[in-house]
């Protein structure tokens, strides 16, 4: 499994009635882990749109410098100090997906995401959509890193990829309100579709291959609800699934933010209740 060192960063969103963005930078992690997984440059961006009906999301997301976490699965490999290690590694992943909320009357996205409004009784709702994605890595001197044998190399000998996938997701999202005070949110969106996908050796084109494309969305979140403040935890993530040859990625993605938020003149007037 390639993975980027580091898990904290440190990011700063804004939410404007149906409009959020978002962005963020990856934290240093420590000599210690420097030293034994390598060094991780991380960006991220994201665009949220939540209306009543419509749910859109966007991404873009670089990242540089990666290490091997399992390198024992395919090799001699028996050090816990030290995983191998590619630098120089460059990846980028580019998404959108929108999605329709049919039960719109009864549920609120924003209340359980955005927290300018408020859902006062459990309710859920189908959701139904397109998604693109556009996901690439990209390394100098192959993915398999020099420290590993020559037969793991010559098996996976590639040095880029390229995937365009696009298709229709169908999920499904329920809230669950406990005394207008605590909430919980649950979506799982699977998605199928169409993808195309390249590879490349030191610029010379490996393989070229259309095919279908699976692809999954999940969301959670909770937390506490006042009238001037609020606390609570949201995670989301996607993974997808790519594979021509002897070749599998999956690319995949995911955030988990802890927040504590405080309510400035709440008017009565102005909080939008879903019952």
């Amino acid at each position: 499994k390639i993975a980027p060192a580091g898990a904290l960063d440190l990011g700063l969103v804004f939410n404007h009635k149906w409009l959020g963005l978002g962005f963020s930078l990856g934290l240093p992690s420590g000599k210690e882990s420097d030293s034994t997984k390598g060094k991780t440059t991380k960006f991220d961006l994201q665009l949220n749109i939540y209306s009543k009906r419509v749910v859109v999301d966007a991404l873009y997301q670089r990242y540089k410098g990666f290490y091997i976490s399992n390198p024992g699965d395919f090799s001699n490999w028996d050090s816990t100090t030290i995983f191998p290690q590619l630098p120089n590694m460059e990846n980028y992943s580019i998404g959108a997906s929108a999605y329709y909320i049919f039960n719109y009357k009864k549920f609120s996205y924003k209340a359980a995401y955005v927290r300018n409004e408020v859902q006062n009784k459990s309710a859920g709702s189908l959701l139904v959509g397109p998604f693109f994605n556009i996901d690439a890595a990209e390394a100098p001197n192959g993915f398999v890193p020099q420290e590993l044998t020559g037969a793991v190399q010559d098996t996976f000998d590639i040095s880029h990829f390229s995937s365009i996938s696009y298709g229709l997701a169908v999920g499904y999202t329920y809230s669950v309100v406990i005394k207008k005070k605590v909430f919980m949110n649950f979506s799982l969106v699977p998605g199928l579709g169409i993808k195309n996908i390249e590879t490349s050796l030191n610029g010379e084109r490996r393989a070229s291959k259309n095919g279908a494309a699976a692809r999954i969305s999940y969301r959670f979140a909770m937390g506490y609800e006042h009238r001037w403040f609020l606390l609570g935890l949201t995670a989301q993530g996607s993974q997808g699934n790519i594979e021509i040859d002897n070749f599998a990625f999956m690319p995949s993605s995911g955030v988990i933010r802890l927040f504590v938020a405080k309510r400035l003149d709440v008017l009565k007037k102005e909080k939008v209740a879903f019952k």
